[in-house]
């Protein structure tokens, strides 16, 4: 029943051309991404939404759904209803639109890396790393439009700076906050949506 129900709601979610991410994010959930993204894409020129709430990932699968929302051919905004943490802050990178809920929450943080293998392995898939994450917080960094230098960002991951709704705002990473949804005052007609404080 539960799988039913999310299937549902993934359904109703991409008939809107919508697109969610909430937990982890890996190599297996960036092929899924992948799929939902260029399919949308190939079904029509408008928009796309990116809804996320993603509480930790991996440099490499960052950088590949970067790589992803690089060439898919409509406009991506991104909206954060829960927050970013780790790597995956660097996806902000990759919009132009980006949005978070009042409540979010972003930490700057690096993942933790285990790795094995001869010495040659390690040595070679370390500076692979060192490679993807200069280049993931650079694009981080640029992003900001010179709020922040590659050195504050390269600063902050290191330490795990935590940014709220407001904080990310100031800090360059997104560019409105989503409103409180407005209460009725018992009259009939719709129901008023979202709006977005411009940066």
């Amino acid at each position: 029943m539960s799988t039913e129900w999310n299937d549902s709601i993934r359904s109703r979610l991409l008939s809107e051309r919508v697109v969610s991410l909430f937990g982890r994010l890996d190599d297996s959930t960036v092929s899924d991404l992948a799929a939902q993204l260029w399919s949308l894409d190939a079904l029509g020129d408008e928009p796309i939404e990116l809804l996320l709430s993603v509480s930790g990932g991996t440099v490499n699968a960052t950088s590949a759904l970067i790589d992803v929302l690089d060439v898919v051919g409509v406009e991506i905004a991104i909206t954060c209803v829960g927050g970013l943490v780790g790597p995956p802050v660097g996806l902000l990178a990759a919009v132009e639109k980006r949005r978070a809920a009042p409540s979010a929450r972003f930490v700057l943080r690096d993942e933790e890396v285990r790795l094995e293998g001869s010495y040659r392995d390690l040595d070679a898939a370390v500076r692979q790393h060192h490679e993807q994450r200069h280049s993931l917080l650079s694009r981080i960094a640029a992003s900001t439009n010179g709020r922040q230098s590659l050195g504050d960002v390269l600063s902050d991951f290191e330490r795990g700076r935590a940014l709220g709704a407001e904080d990310a705002l100031r800090y360059g990473l997104i560019d409105e906050i989503a409103l409180p949804r407005q209460r009725g005052d018992g009259r009939s007609g719709p129901t008023p949506g979202f709006g977005f404080r411009p940066s």
